[in-house]
């Protein structure tokens, strides 16, 4: 186990496995005490607190060396722990919002710099507002989303699209 000090943020993380793919996968593994860090944090401690966590997500990533293929475990991993966390959300506030658009997005931009994209499959079977939701979060944590709900049914318009995104090395849902 180790701690972190990083400013006003502090971070415990336990090795489990190769404890540096767990450090990459911390911010979405620990979203609703981070979130729930800056709903309890004064106000003007807030963009501390996120640039504190971008400078540790930055960190997590440049200790895993490239030679472990440890980019393609946290890559594989992320977009679906996202995914989880999003659709099963209770609380949607200005806290959520910003964790999503700086610290989480800052993790799949991480990744995009390494060249490592990711391509995910929703899940359609969710409620209607619920897939909304899970739409417009993963938009803003950097991942363009292609459904037939948003863009339309005609495949080949579809297919463009995905193939736009992919060519624009992004992350597709």
């Amino acid at each position: 186990m180790s701690v972190e000090d990083n400013s006003k943020y502090v971070r415990t993380t336990f090795d489990v496995g190769s404890g540096r793919h767990s450090n990459c996968l911390y911010w979405l593994d620990e979203f609703d005490a981070s979130v729930d860090q800056l709903r309890s944090a004064r106000e003007n401690d807030v963009q501390n607190l996120f640039d504190s966590m971008t400078a540790l997500v930055k960190n997590a990533f440049d200790d895993l060396e490239e030679s472990e293929d440890g980019f393609d475990y946290v890559a594989e991993r992320a977009t679906d722990r996202l995914h989880r966390i999003v659709s099963q959300l209770e609380i949607s506030d200005v806290f959520t919002f910003g964790y999503i658009s700086i610290v989480v997005r800052e993790l799949f931009m991480q990744l995009a710099k390494r060249g490592l994209t990711t391509y995910y499959v929703l899940d359609n079977a969710l409620r209607a507002d619920r897939f909304e939701y899970v739409c417009k979060v993963f938009e803003q944590a950097g991942i363009k989303v292609t459904t037939p709900q948003l863009n339309g049914t005609d495949w080949t318009t579809l297919s463009n699209l995905i193939k736009a995104h992919n060519k624009g090395r992004m992350h597709v849902a």
